[in-house]
């Protein structure tokens, strides 16, 4: 199940092999479910923080599911404690926490950046006094190792060459990136873009060498406006002569252009794979990589 602002999604419903996709630590007492790939598009991207590491004065967050409405997840604000690293005062009012026993269990996470830093253990006191939680001192290294051992992919520690915190406290990946609702591969992409600029027809001593880069490209599409709502822009179109006296159409545009043109190719080739007759040499797919171009042809 995945939990949006109104209700919860299932993803996936395992029966008989719910032990090789279920996770737990009995020491901290938490529980990690492992889904497939094709549904992280409909999940929201977080990182993994140590409770001990974050500002005192940083605000928390938790979700609760009530007894009287499971489909529904309610959000409660939290509070650092200040005399205890153990506990968070809960800022929401809660009439009755019995009616709420699938808090405990639940993630916090911080409202203001996108990290979970621990998970609810239990409220100490049986009527909920005071509005305290006590929460669960996670080592998420530690969590890491084991799940590295297990081999299952680790949970995400911080920004990486290529991921980063947008301008809407969300997390972009450029391997795994939306562009106005499409998923692509961005790292790939650049990765071709600059052995294909070495094939240009005309000589750029430049290479976009101030552009072609990670930094570059995670700033462009740090803004979520881009990213849903970008606009190409119309290439110019000139016709080259070549010595087998055809001429060959190249097309000129800017670099992110190039880049998701790129990119849209890497998308759409093992789909055109199939369609395509063999003898077309200059449209077959290469097949030596997973991911990559279509490769450039003997009549081409």
């Amino acid at each position: 199940m995945v939990a949006t602002e109104e209700k919860f999604i299932p993803l996936d419903v395992y029966s008989e092999n719910l032990e090789e996709n279920l996770f737990f630590h009995p020491k901290w007492d938490i529980a990690i479910i492992r889904v497939r790939k094709i549904y992280l598009p409909r999940l929201v991207k977080v990182w993994m923080k140590n409770f001990s590491e974050i500002n005192q004065e940083s605000l928390l967050r938790c979700h609760a599911c009530p007894n009287f409405g499971r489909n529904y997840s309610i959000s409660f604000d939290l509070n650092y404690h200040p005399d205890d690293e153990h506990f968070v005062r809960c800022n929401s009012e809660i009439k009755n926490i019995h009616n709420y026993h699938g808090i405990s269990g639940g993630g916090v996470y911080l409202v203001d950046e996108p990290y979970m830093v621990s998970v609810i253990s239990k409220y100490p006191f049986v009527d909920f006094e005071m509005n305290q939680l006590m929460l669960a001192q996670v080592d998420w290294d530690e969590i890491n190792e084991m799940l590295y051992e297990r081999r299952w992919q680790k949970l995400g520690r911080g920004a990486s060459p290529s991921t980063r915190i947008a301008q809407d406290k969300t997390i972009i990946d450029l391997r795994d990136i939306s562009i106005n609702g499409t998923r692509l591969n961005l790292d790939t992409a650049l990765r071709h873009l600059r052995c294909d600029m070495i094939d240009d027809w005309f000589f750029d001593p430049l290479q976009y060498v101030d552009l072609c880069s990670r930094d570059f490209v995670l700033d462009y599409f740090s803004n979520q406006d881009v990213r849903e709502h970008y606009k190409f822009q119309e290439m110019e179109v000139f016709y080259l002569p070549k010595e087998s006296l055809v001429q060959r159409k190249a097309m000129v545009g800017n670099f992110v252009d190039r880049l998701l043109y790129i990119a849209i190719v890497e998308k759409l080739a093992p789909l055109m794979e199939e369609y395509i007759s063999s003898h077309v040499y200059a449209a077959r797919l290469n097949l030596s990589e997973d991911d990559s171009l279509i490769a450039n042809g003997v009549n081409q």
